[in-house]
């Protein structure tokens, strides 16, 4: 009699994630912020993976060396596709990219756990109806490659683990110091409006205390709020946050108000699926509007300077 491990691992043998992630790879393009000059560039940058140019791994490596190219081309329009030798490799880039490599593991691991108890969980329904193998294994494929949960997860994943290695590539460019400023979409959250779009920060370095380290009423743990709400660096994320005011907590029906550092920071991305990205740019020629837009600074509008660069920047980075 076959047994129920001996199933489990027919169909997870037979179902394999580089299709899910190359179907992901394709919804990339057509949703996110790969276009125009940038599509060919990244075929070129493909054609270095040949074979597993797909998975989810090389995909962040892709996106990652995108956002290095974006830093170094801010008009966005490329004149020709660079050589690999041209990409710039610093002590911090080697730690982006690091960075990378370990959240696409993890990335890849949850996937896995997720197919596979996605596959049990269809297995065993379908068992218990009593249908036979052709029935399952029509089922495995609407339900996790055509429109089932997995393939959203999929999406989720590949979305926001790019964002991320795009605006790393990005920072790690930029010297400590550099303005940035967020960009979005018409469609953006409210809490990117609020953290990203239009607003400005500067590249730091990740802080070595967590805040853990300190009381909530301390200076200490003041001081660090104050940074993680100017400074960006490569690695920043929310996860673990949230942005509601409020929790419940365990065992309790009333909710309790959340401590500042449980509350989103401004990262880019900010949350599950976001595309926002960042963009430096010289305060002392532009400024910008609420969505980030930027717009020259003249004699005619001088006055609408000084009040942006006063909101935006002045006093604020100590």
């Amino acid at each position: 009699m076959i047994s129920q491990q001996s199933i489990e691992k027919m169909f997870i043998d037979t179902i394999k994630l580089e299709s899910y992630v190359k179907e992901v790879s394709e919804e990339l393009k057509k949703k996110t912020f790969l276009t125009m000059d940038y599509l060919a560039l990244d075929k070129f940058i493909a054609g270095y993976f040949s074979g597993i140019e797909n998975t989810i791994e090389v995909l962040m490596t892709r996106a990652y060396i995108l956002g290095q190219v974006m830093a170094n081309d801010p008009t966005r329009k490329l004149k020709g596709l660079p050589e690999m030798k041209d990409f710039k490799r610093t002590t911090r880039s080697e730690a982006a990219l690091e960075y990378v490599s370990k959240r696409g593991a993890y990335a890849l691991q949850q996937a896995t756990d997720q197919t596979k108890m996605k596959t049990r969980e269809i297995i065993y329904r379908d068992l218990k109806d009593n249908l036979g193998w052709r029935s399952i294994a029509k089922h495995l494929r609407q339900e996790i490659r055509e429109d089932g949960e997995l393939q959203r997860f999929w999406t989720r994943v590949a979305i926001t683990e790019t964002t991320a290695a795009i605006n790393n590539g990005y920072l790690v460019s930029k010297e400590k110091g550099t303005l940035v400023i967020g960009q979005g979409y018409e469609d953006a959250c409210k809490y990117c409006k609020d953290l990203i779009i239009g607003k400005v920060y500067r590249v730091g370095d990740q802080p070595t205390e967590s805040f853990e380290d300190h009381d909530p009423l301390s200076k200490e743990y003041k001081n660090l709020v104050k940074y993680w709400e100017n400074y960006v660096w490569v690695g920043k994320d929310n996860i673990g946050r949230s942005g509601s005011p409020t929790k419940r907590e365990a065992g309790s029906k009333t909710t309790v108000a959340r401590l500042r550092h449980e509350l989103y920071f401004p990262t880019a991305p900010l949350h599950v699926l976001c595309r926002c990205n960042w963009v430096s740019f010289n305060p002392n020629i532009f400024f910008a509007d609420k969505r980030g837009q930027f717009i020259p600074k003249t004699s005619n509008n001088k006055a609408k300077w000084e009040d942006w660069y006063s909101k935006n920047i002045k006093d604020r980075f100590n």
